[in-house]
């Protein structure tokens, strides 16, 4: 074989590492999802504190709802469905999907 072809194969087996360039934005994207889940959880304390009736009336109608999807799907559908929401949240969040 001619030496030409031998560099040619060797260069479109060449391995290329693309983890560096998605590191830091994997890591801006989880951080960003860290903040807004703590900055809801805070405003959701600070809701509980001036309008204790109103949050328990929410949370009562969370669980009712709940409840209620319960019976007609199984739990471990739910449960599999949230935790695949809540890993794949950081995903669609920095790629923004459904933007144009």
């Amino acid at each position: 074989m001619p030496e030409s072809e031998d560099l040619a194969q060797a260069e479109s087996w060449e391995v290329m590492d693309s983890k560096p360039q998605c590191r830091p934005r994997l890591t801006q994207c989880i951080a960003d999802s860290w903040s807004s889940c703590t900055v809801f959880l805070q405003e959701l304390s600070l809701f509980k504190q001036q309008n204790p009736g109103k949050f328990c009336l929410l949370v009562c109608g969370l669980c009712t709802f709940l409840t209620i999807l319960g019976s007609y799907i199984p739990g471990v559908v739910l449960s599999y469905f949230l935790l695949l929401c809540a890993f794949l949240y950081p995903l669609i969040k920095c790629n923004e999907f459904g933007q144009k």
